[in-house]
């Protein structure tokens, strides 16, 4: 399996420290979970948008 590769600018590496900060009380935890009932299956909807086409082989 190929991993992918994603290089962030300063000001997304300072909202990453930042959202994930452990010293700050309402930091990210991976422990929540967004339904008031924690047994219950949670149904997530991804979608996807093309943003650029690189190369067109014909």
């Amino acid at each position: 399996m190929d991993q992918g590769l994603s290089r962030a600018g300063l000001h997304e590496k300072r909202l990453l420290k930042y959202l994930f900060d452990p010293t700050r009380p309402d930091a990210h935890n991976p422990m929540e979970r967004p339904s008031e009932v924690d047994t219950e299956a949670l149904t997530i909807n991804v979608k996807f948008f093309l943003n650029q086409v690189m190369d067109v082989v014909s």
